[in-house]
């Protein structure tokens, strides 16, 4: 018998989300606490609209595709039909527990009691196993494939792992049986499955959700049709049961009469999780005539990254997602004060992520005490977690008794599909998105991201990554009305909430060439670049612009964004490109915060752009052309100058604003002081058109380095250095002469170090 695989795109997965109340005055109140957030996906189901007017409908279940198992013998159906079973865990938020006797839910800090209620928003009803609530049928039993038995804090541990039966995607429309569509099901192969209750699971009958059935009126017309002159649906969910149901016999419809139906409910139901909860989840696939002999996973939970079936170079064990903010930080509820800085991942899937929690690890930003809470592991630098898996673990790299939001000093909103132009529904400015005239889709507009009531309520900084995205990171343009722009206008400069200045942080390498684009159609993309940025974009590539085509550029750091002008190197190659920027002259504040190392004609070349705050632009702002992955210490020899970028930027630039990072002593490597150095060598100016060609290399203890440059043949063409040099960096340079001072022929040629094994080459093509 072969099993098969489990797979989803990554929009289908539940999207981080907010509270959906929207109440005015909610926000930094003790009744925030007991809100809670709806359980939808990334995708945006709103059909299209041809402007910026399409509403944010995002699903309200998961979809994964899982082919049936394949048999040698079709004599016995049973051995070719699969389960598929949602598995997860959840630390409930300090809202779904009872206020402490004597104490009242404030953000003025009391604790909880440790009694975990039925429902947030009733004090008096709590949760004990075997009752109908569902906190207590898990904690009565955990499910089939779970694992680990409920006892802590009010009978609830959130290290144990639950389960329960998905059942296969279907609509509610009665006479519209089982699976539908192309990839909805129907052919074994392509079966697809959701993360609501599976009618043979023993909690369907408890925890199912009754609602009515949705009739078609007019069987001769598609469900998709209106019909009469008012233009009515010809599908009704109102409880309406069309006449045709009660004249045509049972015999031939199959309908029992009953206009309800349990089937639909979510697994893990809206209205529950409060401010500060987390559910870390995957879906295990196993046959269904015996689900412990054979199983896959998505995520699979024993390898970090690359997770194939999700298709994400993320690094995690396993799928997560919480309702912010993350209230358990608040020093009321034990933890070491609020969050101030909200990470946006606008690069979801991508690679960003990881390395920005393992940035913040590094500077502090979290505690020990949290690494891997989030994602499940956590490891030293000299481990490849791309070569990581579970099962022949030794190095401790494994994190399973952890589950709770990311970071100490930072929130973090993920969001899903983020590299889609219009299939996201959960971007930061979600809340936002057009809701007039919604009909029959009244209600289900998406509340995953904050309301600005809300984000100003809770953060002092935001810091949105993008990545490598170059296009639609932020809305609204046509068919995407989630509305970005209007969310961080309002945080930046309207009063109420946190105190001003706030700040932003922006880094990607196609950022600004995306708002560029967009300002095209909408100029207000092209206004918060230049009114809110403090930037002009100049071009979307450092590389065509400056003819560098070394592999590693500079980024010359000014003291506007760094105390003492480092230096690091972010990548330079052709398949991607680092934006360009230029201060904008009419904002005295914006100032040049970095630039790119200056080769060719075209420059200087800017990238990076601060602007501070004044009392006409009360807001800090800081802009960077190129990404976090891309971005290293100079030469680009290891990640430890995007350590120090981040320490030293955020401290400079937001250290006024919030304490990001923790104190220098707890953090990692940073190029002040005491630095240990390495044996390397790099190639500046590597294709030689003009000028010359410089080699860097460094010296880990002071002795004789020899540098020569050989042809292809092998021989020797000419010695640039022969001495002793101390420990340190150097550069020494070649104008692509021999060494009786003669111009060498056109051609590729070879430097070797007697400090570094490999050689470097050197295209000479201006003699």
């Amino acid at each position: 018998v072969s099993l098969g695989v489990v797979s989803s795109d990554i929009w289908q997965l539940v999207n981080d989300t907010f509270p959906a109340n929207e109440t005015a005055g909610l926000p930094g109140s003790a009744a925030f606490d007991t809100t809670s957030g709806k359980i939808r996906s990334g995708l945006n189901n709103a059909q299209t609209t041809g402007n910026t007017l399409r509403f944010d409908i995002p699903g309200d279940t998961s979809s994964v595709t899982a082919a049936n198992a394949t048999v040698s013998s079709p004599d016995d159906p049973a051995l070719a039909t699969v389960r598929l079973d949602l598995v997860f865990r959840i630390l409930p938020g300090p809202g779904n527990y009872q206020v402490a006797a004597g104490r009242s839910m404030s953000p003025g800090g009391n604790a909880v009691s440790g009694v975990l209620l039925q429902v947030p928003t009733n004090q008096a009803a709590a949760a004990v196993s075997g009752d109908a609530s569902f906190w207590g049928q898990y904690m009565a039993d955990r499910g089939l494939v779970g694992s680990g038995s409920h006892s802590g804090p009010g009978g609830w541990d959130p290290l144990v792992w639950n389960s329960c039966r998905m059942d296969t995607t279907e609509l509610n429309i009665f006479r519209v049986a089982g699976v539908v569509g192309t990839g909805l099901g129907g052919a074994t192969s392509t079966r697809a499955w959701m993360t609501m209750i599976h009618d043979s699971d023993p909690k369907f009958a408890t925890l199912g959700v009754d609602k009515f059935k949705c009739f078609t009126v007019d069987t001769l017309k598609s469900a998709a049709t209106n019909t009469g002159p008012g233009g009515t649906n010809n599908v009704v969910c109102d409880g309406t049961v069309p006449a045709w149901l009660t004249t045509v016999p049972q015999s031939r419809t199959g309908y029992n009469g009953v206009n309800t139906t349990k089937e639909y409910s979510k697994i893990i139901p809206d209205g529950l999780l409060t401010p500060g909860s987390h559910v870390q989840y995957f879906v295990r696939k196993s046959h269904s005539i015996d689900p412990f002999v054979r199983f896959a996973m998505m995520p699979d939970t024993n390898i970090i990254t690359v997770q194939s079936r999700e298709g994400s170079s993320d690094q995690h064990r396993w799928q997560q997602f919480g309702v912010l903010p993350d209230r358990w930080k608040n020093a009321a509820f034990g933890g070491a004060g609020a969050a101030c800085m909200l990470y946006v991942d606008q690069n979801d899937r991508r690679g960003n992520e990881g390395r920005f929690v393992a940035t913040m690890d590094s500077i502090a930003a979290t505690a020990a005490a949290k690494y891997g809470a989030h994602n499940g592991w956590h490891a030293p630098g000299t481990l490849n977690v791309g070569l990581y898996d579970a099962r022949t673990d030794v190095t401790g790299t494994t994190v399973s008794n952890k589950n709770s939001q990311p970071g100490t000093t930072w929130d973090m909103y993920g969001v899903k599909a983020s590299e889609s132009l219009t299939t996201s529904a959960g971007a930061l400015g979600s809340r936002l998105a057009n809701r007039a005239s919604m009909g029959f889709a009244a209600g289900k507009e998406s509340r995953a991201g904050p309301t600005p009531e809300m984000l100003r309520t809770y953060y002092r900084v935001v810091s949105l990554l993008s990545g490598d995205l170059n296009s639609g990171v932020l809305g609204p343009f046509v068919n995407r009305s989630q509305n970005d722009l209007a969310l961080l206008n309002d945080y930046l400069t309207a009063a109420g909430g946190t105190a001003q200045p706030r700040g932003i942080f922006i880094q990607g390498d196609g950022f600004a060439q995306s708002e560029k684009q967009t300002g095209g159609v909408d100029p207000n993309h092209t206004l918060f670049l230049t009114d809110k940025l403090g930037l002009v974009f100049r071009s979307p590539s450092y590389q065509s612009l400056a003819g560098n085509l070394g592999d590693c550029a500079d980024i010359l750091t000014t003291t506007n964004l760094t105390p003492s002008a480092d230096v690091y190197g972010a990548s330079n190659f052709c398949f991607f490109s680092n934006d360009v920027y230029q201060r904008n002259p009419a904002l005295g504040e914006a100032v040049e915060g970095a630039f790119y190392e200056n080769v060719g004609l075209n420059g200087p070349y800017v990238s990076d752009v601060v602007k501070t705050a004044v009392p006409l632009r009360n807001w800090v702002a800081v802009t960077s052309g190129y990404e976090i992955e891309h971005l290293y210490s100079r030469y680009c020899d290891t990640d430890n100058g995007r350590l120090a970028y981040y320490y030293y930027m955020l401290n400079k630039v937001f250290g006024s604003l919030c304490q990001i990072t923790g104190a220098p002593n707890l953090t990692t490597d940073t190029p002040q002081g005491g630095r240990v150095f390495t044996n390397f060598m790099k190639i500046g100016n590597s294709v030689m058109k003009q000028g010359t060609s410089s080699v860097r290399f460094g010296v880990a203890k002071a002795g004789r380095v020899q540098v020569t440059i050989y042809d292809v043949t092998g021989r020797k063409i000419k010695a640039l250095a022969d001495r002793i040099f101390p420990a340190g960096e150097h550069s020494l340079q070649w104008d692509g002469t021999d060494d009786a001072g003669s111009k060498v022929a056109r051609g590729v040629y070879f430097v070797r170090s007697s400090v570094q094994k490999d050689a470097g080459r050197i295209i000479v093509l201006n003699n």
